[in-house]
């Protein structure tokens, strides 16, 4: 993963809309609390890094994967503001009700559904002050699913499709269930199997040879994504807390994107 970051692009990556969002809402609670926010980094996502954070705050990232972090974290060298710990996100070790902001971006989908997120759910909410806010965006299974001989059989139509957003369709619609999520190597076997051969390029407008080099990115990795419904999400999360907003961003597909801001259930009965 921290290998092929680089060759990764949207929806698996945040937008300029989504990074906005954040940034507004981590702006709104330093004006409505008039003070520098206490920020945790799910991950090492650098756009979320380095977006722009209200003045003073202090930012820590926590990523269980050294390689991941010594490649992507961009912070290195920066002021004791910004920091980075090696912890799972289910055991994360800071102190109870400390974090004003906890930013994750695909977070919630790196878990198995739903033991580790009811695990992560229970270790973040813990973390948050009273009056803290989780953003997380989320990658969500829309209620119709599609198949994956759909997804394939548009491969050579004309259309703005990248092929980022078709292997992100892809994902989804081999998975058979959230509980069992999706190998990410079943996606390649699946691919490499209904199309041609990596020797010719496919004809689909703005797709060249070097999709075949984004797809293999998969082969004979064993990584496991997972995307419940967004009812299936709420089971576990509204355990925990409150949702209190939501961007839905414009982009396609961006309805499976949802960014949700989040209160400790906790939190709110303590203020």
């Amino acid at each position: 993963m921290a290998r092929s970051y680089a060759m990764m692009g949207s929806p698996l990556l945040p937008a300029s809309e989504d990074i906005q969002f954040v940034e507004a809402t981590a702006a709104r609670w330093r004006e409505q609390h008039g003070r520098a926010p206490r920020a945790v980094l799910l991950g090492v996502t650098p756009k979320l890094a380095q977006m722009n954070w209200p003045a003073g705050t202090s930012l820590t990232a926590a990523d269980s994967s050294a390689p991941m972090a010594s490649a992507l974290w961009p912070c290195n060298g920066e002021p004791h503001t910004r920091r980075l710990v090696l912890a799972d996100w289910r055991f994360l070790p800071f102190p109870d009700g400390r974090t004003d902001i906890l930013v994750g971006d695909g977070s919630i989908n790196c878990l198995r559904y739903p033991d580790s997120l009811r695990s992560f759910a229970r270790s973040i909410s813990r973390l948050l002050s009273s009056d803290g806010v989780c953003v997380i965006r989320c990658y969500i299974q829309p209620d119709r699913r599609e198949s994956p001989q759909e997804v394939i059989a548009q491969i050579g139509s004309d259309g703005p499709e990248t092929i980022h957003q078709f292997k992100f369709r892809l994902l989804m619609a081999l998975q058979a269930n959230a509980i069992e999520g999706i190998a990410v190597r079943h996606v390649y076997d699946y691919w490499a199997s209904h199309t041609m051969d990596d020797s010719r390029p496919i004809s689909r407008p703005g797709w060249g040879r070097e999709v075949f080099d984004v797809m293999a990115l998969y082969r004979g990795v064993d990584t496991v994504h997972t995307f419940p419904t967004r009812n299936e999400l709420r089971q576990v999360l509204d355990e925990f807390f409150i949702e209190v907003d939501v961007s839905v961003p414009s982009y396609y597909l961006g309805e499976r994107c949802p960014t949700i801001v989040l209160k400790s259930r906790a939190g709110c009965r303590a203020g």
